[in-house]
Formats: structure tokens, sequence, C-alpha cells
């Protein structure tokens, strides 16, 4: 019919209103005029108001609703004036009699004018408003639950999850993108089997509190107090779950770290066995009692636990204010140890070592003690009996001292004496020598010799022992030294011995004393000589740094196991491979070497291989 090619301008069709018009203005006259009629009826039936204007602008029809909403009832049609912003094209709303009125104008085909369409959306503008308020209330509950510390989240009947806040991704170590989506179970710990009961306690009586263990994203388990609400929609039927979820695993490891503690200190309790284990309140009086307390003390807990722990202490201990003290001197420290006699309900004492522990609260208020005593009375006996006896060997070590001082000074005198006859009859003062007078009298010159060269090791030694053993150093040249020890020690030299001096000319001098410094290279070339076989090679060798200056003395004799090279500097003490060969000694040269490179500031080295020699050297400070 005509009204299909009525066409806004856009070329839109407008609905029924504007095809009813369109109809209406292309039939002819008077099929128009009855169709007319039949279209106003139509019209004063559309919920919505209709205008229509012709080219100039004037109203020629205005249905029932349209009259209703600009406040035109029983207006006569050519006397309606319509509001300016009503003919506006530009106008899409306009606000009248607190009313809000949606404009729609339509033009007309071939500029037969134009329909203007008035809806009311005041309800409707209403209702975005409030639904606009709701969403703002809603944002600002969200904004609330990303501020809560507990994990919130909501699952629909499928058990999705369709809300989580900040703290179920910082909980989970999920993204909320990850989250939402997820199945809740997807969520639970494998070993927790506990998710049936959750579920049927929501469906009986749409709550559930509980603890739960979950997972999180990297395989972790957490506890979680869990509260969990059911709604149901109009129908009754479960649509939704909200879970709040507390994360409580540090409780949970505390509370197993405890119950081991606690357990532990049972067994640590029932294990005792000769410790008294009593706890004190902070003024010292008992308030828990062990079995073994009442074993080593004699009390019962029923008859002590109240008491002062100065119960253990004896009268005299009391008086001069120790147990006071002590407890004083734990609350300060942390802990005391102390050692002394205790007193048992019986009136007998024994010897109690005593750790006192002060327990202190999070919040720095202490609480009282723990006092842990054992019986140490057989070892305090065995330590009585160590200390006598250590008495008695500092004695017998002081009287050996002075035994070796004294016989040594009373030797060396004779021996000098003897020495010095001998050596008179061999330089034939007293008469002409036969040759078996002059080999007995060689006999009595070396064994005289080593006689006196161990007499003097001994009266070093005791000095050293008495804390008199001194230096009297002054800068020596290093080259004179070594020459001077050469020229002692060549002309004695068995046949087929080589004695090698190598010193650097520039070899500075070192402030040493001379005398034992001498004697403690005399002591290495004697033993070189001792443990070198014929056809053997003994080196004395000067060489310095910087820091030191080294004299050696190296030979290719015998050489010294590994596993007595330690051992070697020790007083007495002589290789095994020198007791197999029966080479003569005291075992006290090194350590008299040893000792005079101490007291120098220095120290001694030695490298030994056995079947190919040893060295033996001296390191000297080059300043004193």
């Amino acid at each position: 019919m005509a009204g299909e090619a009525v066409r806004a301008a856009r070329g839109r069709p407008y609905g029924v209103v504007a095809a009813l018009v369109g109809a209406a203005v292309g039939a002819t006259a008077q099929v128009a005029l009855r169709r007319l009629r039949l279209h106003r009826a139509a019209l004063d039936t559309v919920t919505d108001g209709v205008v229509i204007l012709d080219p100039r602008g004037r109203v020629t029809m205005v249905n029932r609703t349209a009259r209703a909403l600009l406040g035109l009832t029983g207006a006569p049609l050519r006397g309606i004036v319509l509001p300016a912003a009503l003919t506006d094209p530009a106008t899409d709303e306009i606000t009248l009699a607190e009313r809000h009125l949606r404009i729609e104008t339509h033009h007309l085909a071939d500029g037969a004018g134009t329909v203007t369409v008035i809806s009311d959306v005041t309800d409707r503008k209403l209702a975005d408003r409030r639904l606009a308020a709701h969403i703002v209330a809603l944002e600002g509950q969200l904004a609330l639950l990303d501020l809560a510390h507990d994990a919130v989240l909501i699952r629909d009947a499928d058990g999705r999850i369709t809300y989580c806040n900040r703290a179920a991704e910082t909980l989970y170590g999920r993204p909320r993108a990850e989250l939402l989506g997820m199945r809740a179970a997807d969520l639970a710990d494998p070993t927790d089997g506990g998710r049936g009961a959750v579920d049927a306690a929501l469906r009986s009586t749409g709550m559930w509190t509980g603890d739960l263990r979950q997972r999180r994203a990297d395989g972790a388990t957490v506890h979680v107090h869990s509260r969990q609400a059911m709604r149901r929609d109009t129908t009754g039927r479960p649509h939704a779950v909200i879970e709040i979820n507390s994360d409580v695993t540090g409780h949970r490891l505390a509370e197993s770290r405890l119950r081991s503690t606690e357990e532990q200190q049972r067994l640590l309790l029932d294990g005792a066995g000769d410790c008294a284990i009593v706890t004190l309140d902070p003024e010292g009086r008992v308030t828990s009692w062990s079995s073994s307390a009442e074993r080593l003390l004699g009390y019962a807990e029923a008859e002590i636990v109240g008491h002062p722990v100065t119960a253990f202490f004896r009268p005299e201990d009391v008086s001069a204010g120790l147990p006071a003290r002590l407890l004083s001197e734990a609350r300060t420290a942390g802990r005391v140890e102390t050692a002394g006699p205790r007193l048992r309900r019986d009136g007998t004492t024994f010897w109690a070592n005593s750790v006192i522990t002060a327990a202190v609260a999070d919040d720095g208020d202490l609480r009282g003690f723990v006092k842990v005593i054992r019986d140490d009375t057989p070892q305090h006996e065995v330590e009585e009996q160590v200390v006598a006896l250590n008495h008695e060997l500092r004695e017998l070590d002081r009287l050996k001292t002075d035994l070796i001082a004294t016989v040594s000074h009373e030797l060396r005198t004779p021996l000098t004496s003897i020495r010095g006859y001998t050596e008179m009859l061999l330089e034939e003062e007293a008469g002409e020598l036969g040759s078996i007078q002059r080999r007995m009298l060689d006999v009595i010159d070396t064994n005289g010799a080593r006689l006196l060269s161990l007499v003097e090791d001994l009266l070093s030694f005791a000095k050293v022992d008495t804390g008199d053993f001194a230096l009297a150093p002054e800068l020596i040249d290093v080259t004179d030294l070594l020459a001077a020890v050469d020229t002692t020690v060549r002309p004695a030299l068995p046949t087929g011995l080589l004695l090698d001096l190598v010193v650097p000319a520039a070899v500075p001098p070192v402030p040493v004393d001379a005398t034992h410094l001498n004697r403690a290279l005399l002591s290495l070339l004697s033993n070189a000589v001792k443990f070198s076989p014929a056809g053997g090679v003994i080196t004395l060798t000067g060489e310095y740094d910087e820091n030191e200056v080294r004299l050696s003395v190296r030979d290719t004799g015998i050489g010294i196991p590994p596993d007595e090279q330690a051992r070697l500097f020790q007083r007495f003490f002589r290789s095994s491979l020198a007791r197999e060969q029966h080479i003569q000694g005291t075992g006290l040269g090194l350590a008299l070497v040893k000792t005079i490179a101490e007291a120098h500031g220095g120290r001694v080295t030695l490298e030994s291989e056995v079947g190919k020699g040893t060295c033996v050297t001296l390191h000297l400070p080059r300043t004193a």
C-alpha cells in the first residue's frame, strides 16, 4: 500500500505511525478523509505521542497521547502552539512538566510535512539512574572487597568462579583472569577429601564453616579457614555460593611446631634421668616439678610447688644472696650456668651443675625461669682428684727441673775439667803418649764432649721451663757466622763426607744471639753428619728476602719417615730409623733448635724423604 513507500529522510522506515500518516496523505481526498478518520482513531491508541505538521509547520494532527504529554487536552487544533524545541530537528529530548520526553522527527515523502513521535522516557530515565546508582554502590562494595585480607570467591551453580578479589589472587598465586571461569574444586588439595561434606552441608543448610587444604599455582599447600553461604533464586534453585577463605597456614604450622615442641619437652622430661627440670615464676617460686627432680632433690611435687628456689641452697649460700643473684643474672643475660653444692630434702648435699634460663614472652615480659639441675658429684670428685694430681705433677715437674738444673750444673764443672785435662794429655804436655793411650784419651774426650753437650742442652731446657731462657741479640754478619761454623765443623768431618758452604755475598746482617744461633747450627750439622753415609754431601746455605734470612742444613742421609716428621721437634723423640741403625743421640737437638728459632721470633721447617735426605731451615726475621 501507499504507506510502504513512506520513508524517513535517510531512507529508513519509521514504523506504524509513519505508515499510517503516509497512507492518509497519499490517498484521494474522499478515500483519504475516511482513512484519515480511521488512522486518527488508530493513532489515538498508540502509546507514543504523534504530531503531524504540514510543510508550513502548521499542526495538522495531534493524537490523544501527544495532547496528554504536551498539556494540550481540549485545545483546538488550529490554536495549538508547540514548544520551540519540539519543532527543532536537532532536538532529541526535552523535559516538560517534570517529564522526560524523547523526540523523533521524520520527514514525509515528497515534502508533505513532518511527523514527530514523542515517547515518555521518564520511568526509563528513573530506572537508568537507579541502575547507575546500584552499579556505583556495587563497584564500591567490590572495591571494599579488594581491600579485604581474606580471599573472597563467588561461584555459580556449575561451581565455576565468577568473582574473586585481590586477596584471592595473592592466596592462590593466580591472576584474576585465570581464576575467573576456573572450577573452584580445582583449587582443592587432592589429599583433602572433605569437599563432599562441604557440598552436602550447603545443600541442606545453606551454610558451611570449617578448614580446608588448597593448592597454590606453584603446587604449595595452603590451609584456609573457609566460610561459605549458598544463594538461591526465586524458584529456590541454587545459583551461587559465596566463599570467604582466611589463610591460616602460618597458624597451622605454628600449631604443628607447638605440638612437636610439647612432645619433645615431654620426651625430654621423661628421659631427663639425672637432670631435675624445674620451672619458676618471676619471683623464683616453683611452678612445676619433674619426676627426675623428685628423684634428685627428694621433694614430691605437692610439697615443693609454690615454695621459693632457696629450698635447694645451703643456708650460707642463701645468706650470701646467691639464689637472688643467679636469677638476676639469668634475667639480664637470658641464661646463666653455675656449679656448686646444693641441698636435698634430707639435708645432704651434692655437687650440682645448674642452668637457669629466663622465659621471656614476645612482648619482653618475663614469664619465669626454667632451671635444669644435674648431679655432677662423681665428675666433681674426679675433677678434684685431677686437680690434686695436676698439682702433684707440677710439683714433680718442678722438682725434676730443679734436679736437672742442679745435677747439670754440678756435672758441668767436673766435665769441663775432665775435658781440659784430656786435651792437655792429648797435647802430650804431661809426656809422650803411646798409640793405645792416645786412643783411650780420644774416647774419653769424645764421650766427655757428648756428655757436656747433653748437660748444656738440659740446662737450656731448664731455663726455658723456668722462664729464664734469654737472648742477647746483636747485628751479626751472616757470612761470618756461617764461615765460623764451617771452620768448626769441617776439620771434624769423617773421611768421605763433604761439606758445601753456599752463602751469597750480600746477605744482610740480622739481629740474633750469636752464641745460641751458633749452637743451633752446630746441632743441625751434627745431626747431618750422624745420619749421612760415607760419600754423602752436607750443604750449609744462607738465603734471604725482604722479610727474613733463611739458614739451611741439607744432607743426603737416611731421611725420616713421613708419619714421624711432625714429632721430631718434641723433646727426647728419636726417629725409628735412628734407633734401628743404633745412631747415638738424645732427641734434644731439634727441640732446642726450635726453641732458639722461636725465641728469635722465627720458626723452623723440615723437609725429608726416606733414603734421600733431610733439609732443616731456620727462618729468622730481618728486624728484631
